[in-house]
């Protein structure tokens, strides 16, 4: 299929089908679609009811580890504040900006050959600015890894190793959710109700962004339920 198909279009494509096919709409709680309807087990699409049950108790899963993912933020940078010593010292790696090159280094450099360069025969003057690097980079790692390590450790008494993990994990037990909600075939305008917000849940707005073939799936039922599949 082509072009854009909107949830506003999506609404307006259910005039086509007839009114046999829809259920009474219970009272709207959600603004755009429809509330939860009950889901009594010789309904048509008490699956997809079933599964919107499981998405709504995942996205409030997903929030609560949302949440504690941003208070073991919050933790974390009050902590640091609170630690001046916590301040990044200079990267080992970046000698450079601290042990510059004198020019007559530089010079020295540029006289040497390539077989000077591999059997380690070196000016005095650059041989002179690598002992200072060597030295400099020396120095600076035990205090980076001493960096490190304070940083880490606070990390773990925040609690926020392992909180992005779950987060994840529940972020991929919601969107799971969806994708069966998507394959599961709609009978009654209630159902396919049930696809719109999950849509929404998803936020899929349109086919541009669709990669979970959110209107795919609507754009069948709304066939299926015309009489035109």
């Amino acid at each position: 299929m082509t072009g854009r198909l909107t949830r506003r279009a999506a609404l307006g494509a259910f005039a086509s089908i007839p009114a046999t096919a829809a259920l009474a709409t219970p009272p709207k709680v959600f603004p755009d679609f429809g509330s939860m309807p009950a889901a009594p087990a010789e309904h048509p699409d008490a699956a997809l009811f079933a599964l919107e049950k499981e998405m709504e108790e995942a996205y409030a899963a997903k929030e609560l580890a949302l949440e504690a993912c941003r208070q073991a933020d919050r933790t974390y940078e009050k902590e640091k504040s609170e630690r001046v010593e916590l301040s990044p010292p200079p990267n080992p790696d970046e000698y450079y900006k601290f042990v510059p090159m004198s020019s007559e280094a530089r010079a020295a450099l540029e006289g040497m050959t390539m077989a000077d360069m591999g059997a380690g025969r070196y000016p005095p003057a650059y041989e002179a600015w690598l002992r200072e690097k060597k030295k400099w980079k020396a120095e600076a790692k035990v205090a980076w890894d001493a960096y490190e390590a304070e940083r880490k450790e606070l990390i773990r008494q925040s609690k926020a190793d392992g909180l992005e993990e779950a987060f994840d994990a529940r972020c991929g037990e919601h969107y799971d959710i969806g994708l069966q909600i998507f394959e599961t075939p709609a009978y009654t305008l209630e159902g396919m109700l049930v696809k719109l917000r999950a849509a929404d849940r998803l936020e899929v707005q349109s086919f541009s962004v669709d990669g979970c073939g959110a209107f795919e799936s609507l754009a069948e039922d709304i066939k299926r339920l015309a009489g035109s599949a």
